[in-house]
């Protein structure tokens, strides 16, 4: 039988299926009865939903929570309810509902892969190729050094092709953070041959640098989490450190490191915004790698709405987005 996925979830599904553990909320007594109740968000591939598990009277529902962790897969056995236009899963005890930690499953059920989803159709080898080409084609002797120390170092090469880009946005998934540095590279290249003038291989350097602290912002396990490090500093000034002191330790220019430095930390652009720039762009490249960063952020974000609409209208409103087309 075909897997059902939290994406094709409705009100009143029986489910039987494996989900990895995003969060636990310890058990609570029931109110006007005896007995105790839990809460907990798994994920899958697709998508999160919430989880309620209602313990019978005189059951051990602490043994039963203290049998899995945050990271697990478990096997949850349930009905779907909505309310409000969330969707939740019920597991009620009382009539046979379950939740089973379990150790043997498929991890491209809870963390997607690149090559898996079909309305992107990219592939991770032809990807790390065109990546690589981009990086041989620095010629500036210093931008040339730090971009090599990081990329063809092959630990963490391999770490950087296969990280995710995001937790839920874009590019949230296995070689996501390759396949959104790629686009904003590539973006950074045409906009190089519309403008001379820009410094290229600054610009490019820049671009395959600006999210490398992601890195150190992000675990994968059985589904894509923050870490410490992420949840305190964020992925824009960890990477803009990282790039400084390789910078330091290579003895490259001044000016050169100030400015890729410089473009790590404004690439969400002004601070105004509030997503996260110590400084507004002060220079074009910087202001060029901003604006690549986030269309390809915002093209990944509409496409993506527009694949997993469910609905049979024209149109569908998305906070942030406004209102989506979908023919």
């Amino acid at each position: 039988m075909a897997r059902k996925f939290i994406k094709d979830l409705k009100e009143g599904d029986l489910v039987d299926e494996q989900f990895s553990v995003k969060m636990k909320k310890p058990p609570q007594n029931y109110k006007a009865k005896p007995g105790q109740w839990f809460e907990l968000r798994v994920s899958d591939a697709t998508g999160e939903i919430a989880v309620k598990y209602w313990g019978r009277e005189g059951e051990d529902v602490q043994r039963i929570y203290d049998s899995f962790d945050k990271g697990d897969v478990v096997r949850i056995s349930g009905t779907v309810s909505k309310y409000k236009e969330s969707y939740s899963i019920d597991v009620d005890a009382f009539r046979g509902g379950k939740i089973v930690k379990e150790s043997i499953y498929n991890i491209r059920d809870f963390v997607p892969v690149a090559d898996d989803i079909e309305w992107l159709a990219e592939d991770a080898e032809r990807m790390k190729k065109e990546f690589m080409e981009i990086v041989g084609s620095i010629e500036d002797p210093d931008v040339k050094k730090v971009i090599d120390s990081f990329f063809k170092d092959p630990d963490f090469w391999n770490e950087f092709s296969d990280a995710p880009a995001s937790m839920k946005r874009h590019s949230a998934f296995i070689h996501g953070l390759l396949h959104h540095t790629l686009n904003v590279a590539k973006i950074c290249d045409t906009l190089s041959k519309m403008y001379p003038a820009l410094d290229r291989d600054i610009m490019l350097g820049g671009a395959l640098l600006h999210d490398i602290g992601k890195l150190k912002e992000f675990k994968t396990t059985t589904n894509i989490d923050m870490t410490i490090d992420g949840e305190l500093l964020g992925h824009v000034f960890i990477g803009g450190e990282m790039v400084d002191n390789r910078c330091r330790e290579l003895g490259i220019d001044e000016l050169k490191r100030q400015k890729l430095v410089h473009i790590v930390l404004t690439h969400h652009g002004p601070v105004e915004n509030g997503w996260g720039s110590s400084k507004d762009p002060a220079l074009p490249e910087a202001g060029a790698v901003f604006l690549a960063d986030h269309t390809d952020a915002q093209v990944f974000q509409y496409l993506k709405l527009k694949h997993e609409a469910n609905t049979d209208d024209d149109w569908f409103y998305a906070r942030g987005f406004g209102h989506v087309f979908l023919k």
